[in-house]
């Protein structure tokens, strides 16, 4: 075995962040106890401006991280950090406004035992959680890299990539309790002007993957179809689409993943 070999880590955790000052600490720790030199640990920062990167930069000076400082979306931060990792498996979705359990090996574990070569996407719930909790990917990198990685979008980034990753008949889904506490996103829609931003945001990012403005199991209301069109004019010539027809079953009003859940919370006997 050469020297590359023994020295390249199994698995990659790639972070996208942004201003999380209270939790950074924690949530990083929360990581960082539970691993050792079979993990590396890539945080791309979007140029925050509360302190935070300051907080990162003390992990990176004792080696615990590679840092990235880049101005980017998310699905660009998450494939900066790929694209910086070497790891034989890529976990991504890990953001720092999460706390973590020390289930990660547990969870890999899982992954190997019944997703091993796709991509798993491991949902979290947790009370009071923004959208009911967070999710995590587990892929191989050669996945990763064959789908072509993350696309430019601020949300809805790994939506569209376990799309594509569906497409080929490498996808499986499960839940799987990680979270300790998350963040609630209060700023989403604590004012008009808050949730008029978010809404915006939300609804530009569905159209360029291409999916309705009902999402998923709620058709088009009028508004909603209205939005669209004027949208369409006025936002949409400016971003790159990333649209394809096998991302929405218009027959059932729902994405394309065909494949039921797994069963990632082993029960112990």
């Amino acid at each position: 075995m050469d020297e590359l070999s023994q020295s390249r880590p199994e698995y990659s955790i790639c972070i996208t962040r942004y201003n999380n000052g209270q939790t950074v600490r924690r949530s990083l720790e929360s990581i960082l106890n539970q691993i050792d030199n079979d993990f590396e640990v890539i945080v791309v920062d979007s140029e925050s401006t509360d302190g935070s990167y300051e907080i990162l930069k003390e992990f990176s000076d004792v080696g615990k991280i590679k840092l990235i400082r880049q101005n980017c979306s998310r699905g660009k931060g998450r494939e900066i950090a790929f694209e910086n990792s070497s790891g034989k498996y890529i976990i991504a979705n890990t953001d720092m406004d999460d706390i973590f359990k020390p289930r990660l090996r547990e969870l890999l574990a899982r992954y190997q035992a019944v997703a091993a070569g796709r991509l798993l996407w491991a949902s979290s719930r947790i009370k009071g959680a923004f959208g009911g909790g967070e999710s995590f990917t587990i892929a191989p990198r050669e996945l990763i890299a064959e789908l072509g990685g993350w696309k430019d979008l601020q949300i809805f980034k790994d939506l569209e990539l376990r799309s594509r990753a569906a497409r080929r008949g490498k996808y499986r889904r499960g839940e799987f309790a990680l979270l300790e506490a998350t963040n609630p996103h209060a700023e989403r829609t604590r004012t008009r002007i808050a949730r008029m931003k978010w809404r915006y945001v939300r609804y530009r990012e569905i159209l360029r993957i291409g999916l309705p403005m009902g999402l998923w199991n709620r058709r088009e209301t009028r508004k909603q179809k209205l939005i669209k069109a004027c949208m369409k004019v006025s936002v949409l010539p400016f971003y790159q689409s990333y649209a394809d027809p096998f991302n929405y079953d218009s027959d059932s009003n729902n994405p394309r993943y065909p494949v039921g859940p797994l069963d990632l919370e082993e029960v112990k006997k």
